[in-house]
């Protein structure tokens, strides 16, 4: 039985004018998504202990708005500086499986490595959606600009509007904050569906729906890992027996 040949990155370098793609795809729907969602958590943080420095700088390092408003609600009760790292690591350790899916994808075999790291950091929920839904039109060499024009144009747009929702924080009430803060992961959810092609595809949201809310509660804080891994794997199994060999793109 053969064995598939590892893949190995295409030669040549990037063409950077993928930047202005990403920057241009920043503007639409899933911005405005984002945008409410920052607002509200801006004002959720200022009716913290949290500074807007601090504010923007959370949205500048972290850029994982669960891991964002789940540290300024331990702030809020006093918890522990480590168990409040620990709880913001635990919280954005579910990237990283988007960016071991999405980088091999865009890399080069000249794509110098500050690039590849700037890339990762800026791949959160909205900029893995849009790469997945806009790398068939894209060429390979444009993939990374792409996605580092998209990020640093949405992390710009999202550090202003944490600061409007910082500014807002006296006419809006904390419930409606939380609710502007939920507006992210529905448009995830309803995303999957958009970039849903294969059976496997819907299969892996099926897993994940089932199996989310039984993890939370044997395993909280290890649910999303838990749900992904497994429901993942069994999707992937049902698509290399139904669906046919995988696309290497």
């Amino acid at each position: 039985m053969s064995r598939r040949p590892k893949p190995v990155a295409p030669p040549g370098g990037h063409d950077w004018g993928g930047l202005y793609e990403g920057f241009t795809t920043a503007f639409g729907v899933p911005g405005l998504v984002m945008s409410g969602s920052f607002i509200g958590f801006g004002a959720l943080a200022a009716s913290s202990p949290f500074g807007l420095d601090h504010a923007i700088l959370a949205t500048i390092t972290i850029w994982a708005l669960p891991a964002q408003v789940i540290m300024v609600n331990m702030l809020k009760h006093g918890t522990p500086l480590l168990a409040l790292a620990l709880a913001v690591s635990l919280t954005s350790i579910r990237l990283m499986p988007m960016v071991v899916s999405l980088l091999p994808r865009a890399r080069m075999q000249e794509t110098p490595r500050w690039a590849e790291f700037l890339a990762a950091h800026f791949i959160a929920v909205t900029v893995w959606i849009l790469a997945f839904l806009n790398f068939e039109r894209i060429a390979r060499p444009r993939r990374l600009p792409f996605i580092i024009g998209l990020g640093f144009t949405l992390m710009a747009g999202m550090i202003v509007m944490t600061a409007i929702g910082y500014a807002l924080v006296h006419t809006l009430p904390t419930p409606a904050a939380a609710g502007l803060v939920f507006l992210t992961p529905s448009f995830f959810f309803l995303s999957l569906f958009a970039g849903a092609r294969r059976r496997s595809d819907f299969a892996a949201i099926a897993a994940g729906v089932i199996l989310g809310p039984i993890a939370l509660q044997l395993a909280p804080g290890f649910d999303l890992m838990i749900a992904g891994l497994v429901g993942g794997t069994a999707a992937w199994a049902y698509g290399r027996r139904h669906d046919g060999a995988p696309d290497d793109e």
